[in-house]
């Protein structure tokens, strides 16, 4: 490995010393990149948080079978299948468009006293 290494830097190129599963992890990284598979993934994404959201919310029906005061679990569950629900369809509906900038009207922004 040390002969490629100092071979690589003869011929003017930088030697590389990433292991080889964070060099695969770049690789991968940089495939991903593609504006179409960044697209689809966020979408992809969002599908999987609402389907999360939709089974929190079904074990949370499960669980509530007559009036009593709420259990953390119960709690936990509301909290995930409402986490689930908001970020998942935002990401299902607006895709990698969520990140975009926005402008924002200078009466909104705040001004240095």
């Amino acid at each position: 490995m040390f002969d490629r290494q100092a071979s690589a830097v003869q011929a003017g190129h930088a030697p590389l010393v990433l292991p080889t599963a964070l060099g695969r992890w770049r690789r991968i990284s940089r495939s991903l990149a593609h504006p179409l598979v960044r697209r689809a993934g966020t979408r992809v994404i969002g599908l999987l948080l609402v389907l999360v959201a939709w089974a929190a919310a079904r074990a949370m029906i499960g669980l509530v079978a007559a009036r009593h005061p709420a259990t953390p679990v119960e709690c936990l569950l509301a909290g995930v299948a409402f986490v689930g629900a908001s970020y998942g369809s935002a990401l299902l509906v607006l895709g990698d468009h969520m990140f975009d900038p926005v402008e924002v009207a200078p009466r909104w922004c705040r001004h240095a006293a």
